[in-house]
């Protein structure tokens, strides 16, 4: 399994090599410098207002609530799952 995972990490990044310096290549005539950014600048759009964070106390009680149904939800499947030590 780990040797698959080696063999794949290594075609995989091999490939994307080869694609970039293929793309490399096609991009620009040599001797001319690509332009950068590729595209026309927008004018800056006023940033939005800061939003007010949740008070602390929501937050916490926000994060025990979905640490307990979580907590919850797994037991119900402790719970379900049935094991048979038995024969087969």
């Amino acid at each position: 399994m780990l040797r698959r995972l080696f063999w794949l990490g290594l075609l995989g990044g091999a490939g994307f090599a080869g694609y970039s310096a293929w793309r490399r290549g096609a991009e620009a005539p040599s001797g001319l410098a690509p332009e950068w950014p590729p595209f026309e600048p927008r004018p800056a759009a006023e940033p939005a207002p800061a939003a007010e964070p949740a008070p602390a106390a929501m937050a916490v009680l926000g994060v025990l609530g979905v640490t307990a149904l979580v907590l919850w939800l797994a037991a119900r499947a402790i719970r379900r799952t049935e094991i048979n030590y038995g024969a087969e």
